[in-house]
């Protein structure tokens, strides 16, 4: 079916024109509705899944408000009595914030959250991060210093600025002093009283312990117990060896007679003896000879038999009861040894008694010693506290002239010049809001939206009106068709599909 016919009633001379009208740019949205509403559904559905998918990140905050007073109040130069040049109340902000921005400070916040045994790359690593999310700013027109830092844990990130708060007062205390030079005279003067008090106990206790010098005595004493110790080994080596040879002798004396044989004469007892040992060989020669005549049995032989056992029995019988003439005498060797024996007895009985007056003796020395030694810690502890406190006063005294140089260089205030006046408190929302990236996909999408219309508007051959036509060629225009709307896009048509099933039917 042919396309309609649109019949211009009269024709116009016209002039081809470049100029765009309102109408054409709205006639051109109209008809890139579909793809702008496409691009712009995009980059919604994109800030949503962007949304989704950052992890959230919180922000603490705390204030800080320099004060024009204290170690900034320098009006006078008090070592030279010239007028010193005052800090602007701007000067003393970018003081406080250079401080807070030092690398220092941060790079000692890092250390203190990380290992000890991080390498130096690590720190670097984390110092830069850390630097990132700190945010220090400076509000015009006020001494307020705005300090800021974000983190995924909104107790951490307050915690973490909790930290450089107070390694900032830690650092600027270093920098600057409080009230020393009272502090350093009450301390001095608090030290003098406590070295002047161990003086006087250090010398009542070495009068009351009669000590001049306590290592001399100690020496003297360990000197006279080695001496007792060595006497009295000299003396238990004497005692066992004169004690042993004692036992010996009276052991041996016990067999030592006080009287000896001097002379014995046994010569007419020999003689009878012999006699009767003569008369006994003459009787067995003849009974040898007349056995050799005469039987065993003969009268003759048992006679000499009777007479040999007569000789025999006389000889054991009286051999015994012959007496000899015998002299004895005094035995001088035995003297001798009970001589010995007595002087041996009187050198135990001596060393005995030597031995309990040295044990008596070094008894007495070591307890003088031990006195000794137990009075020489003491002393040496009073005299260690007294050192001490020597050393303190020396310490407070230099401190104290360093201090009262330093103040008249500067003239310091006792209190500081910097309050808190917004602690750090853990954040309750996060400071990337999902909506947050909805809107930028919006924003975002509806200018992409309408640079996709122009490049499409600007790519296209084709006329959206009669009268783009009779402006672009400077023809009058006889009859346009009228036919049918381009078709959607695809995104677009499942999304009005979509929309269609959602609503609800009406009832039959």
């Amino acid at each position: 079916m042919p396309s309609p016919l649109k019949i211009s009633p009269q024709p116009r001379k016209l002039v081809a024109s470049q100029q765009v009208s309102t109408r054409d740019l709205l006639n051109t949205f109209f008809y890139y509705r579909w793809t702008a509403v496409s691009v712009v559904l995009i980059f919604l559905v994109l800030g949503g899944a962007v949304a989704l998918l950052v992890p959230p990140t919180y922000r603490a905050e705390s204030r800080l408000l320099t004060l024009y007073a204290g170690y900034y109040d320098m009006q006078m130069d008090r070592s030279t009595n010239r007028a010193a040049p005052a800090f602007d109340p701007t000067q003393v902000v970018n003081v406080e914030a250079q401080i807070l921005s030092s690398p220092e400070l941060h790079r000692s916040i890092v250390a203190a959250r990380l290992d000890p045994s991080s390498d130096p790359e690590t720190i670097d690593k984390d110092l830069r991060r850390f630097e990132d999310r700190l945010h220090i700013e400076k509000v015009e027109g006020a001494n307020v210093i705005d300090l800021s830092y974000v983190d995924s844990d909104p107790q951490r990130a307050a915690e973490v600025l909790q930290q450089l708060i107070d390694q900032y007062f830690r650092q600027r205390a270093g920098v600057f002093s409080v009230g020393r030079v009272e502090f350093l005279v009450t301390q001095r003067d608090r030290v003098r009283a406590q070295l002047d008090k161990a003086n006087a106990q250090l010398i009542a206790f070495q009068r009351s312990n009669n000590v001049l010098n306590i290592d001399s005595q100690i020496s003297s004493s360990v000197a006279l117990h080695s001496l007792l110790r060595q006497r009295s080994l000299e003396n238990d080596s004497s005692y066992a060896q004169d004690a042993g040879t004692l036992a010996t002798l009276r052991r041996e004396a016990k067999a030592i007679p006080a009287t000896i044989e001097l002379f014995r004469d046994n010569t007419e007892v020999a003689h009878a003896v012999d006699t009767m040992h003569l008369t006994l060989l003459q009787l067995q020669s003849r009974r040898a000879d007349l056995a050799a005549r005469y039987l065993d049995g003969a009268p003759f032989v048992q006679q000499i038999d009777q007479q040999i056992t007569d000789v025999k029995g006389a000889i054991t019988e009286r051999t015994p009861h012959l007496i000899s003439a015998v002299r004895a005498g005094h035995n001088s060797y035995y003297d001798t040894v009970q001589d010995r024996i007595m002087r041996l007895s009187s050198d135990v009985a001596g060393e005995l008694a030597r031995k309990e007056a040295l044990a008596k003796q070094s008894t007495e020395t070591g307890e003088s010693l031990q006195r000794l030694i137990l009075v020489a810690n003491q002393l040496r502890r009073m005299e260690i506290d007294r050192d001490l406190l020597v050393d303190s006063f020396k310490k407070f005294s230099r401190e104290l002239e360093q201090a009262r140089i330093e103040q008249n260089q500067v003239d310091t205030a006792s209190s500081t010049n910097v309050r808190i006046i917004q602690a750090p408190q853990p954040p309750t929302r996060r400071s990337n809001p999902p909506l947050l990236f909805v809107g930028i996909g919006l924003l975002v999408g509806l200018l992409a939206g309408a640079l996709a219309v122009l490049v499409r508007s600007t790519l296209r051959e084709t006329f959206l009106s009669p009268e783009e036509v009779e402006r672009r060629l400077g023809l009058p225009v006889l009859c346009a068709p009228m036919g049918p709307p381009p078709p959607s896009p695809p995104l677009v048509r499942i999304l009005s599909g979509l929309l269609r099933r959602s609503q609800p039917q009406p009832a039959a």
